[in-house]
């Protein structure tokens, strides 16, 4: 799944420009995979972060961890190969 919003004038963060774009409304059924930059939004799956003390965290939240880690680099990687072979590049989203 890709969720296309308008595009944001601006410096905005990720989250801002997710809500701003109109992204969160494509998404409404299912959850997006995220990097930690979507904290406080609770239609993105984000990566466990480690507690404030601290101390690590417990092993089946590292190995999601690693998870998220694959997925999310695969997806990249994607959207990168698709950027070099010119499909990204040239596309433009008239309004």
């Amino acid at each position: 799944m890709v969720a296309v919003g308008r595009p944001v004038p601006g410096n905005h963060s990720g989250c801002t420009a997710f809500h701003d774009s109109g992204a969160d409304t494509a998404c409404r059924g299912p959850r997006g995979i995220a990097d930690s930059g979507y904290q406080g939004n609770r239609q993105v799956i984000m990566p466990y972060r480690r507690p404030r003390d601290g101390s690590k965290l417990p092993a089946w939240q590292h190995q999601l961890n690693i998870v998220h880690k694959r997925v999310r680099a695969r997806l990249q990687h994607t959207f990168a190969h698709m950027t070099w072979w010119n499909i990204l590049r040239n596309c433009r989203r008239l309004t």
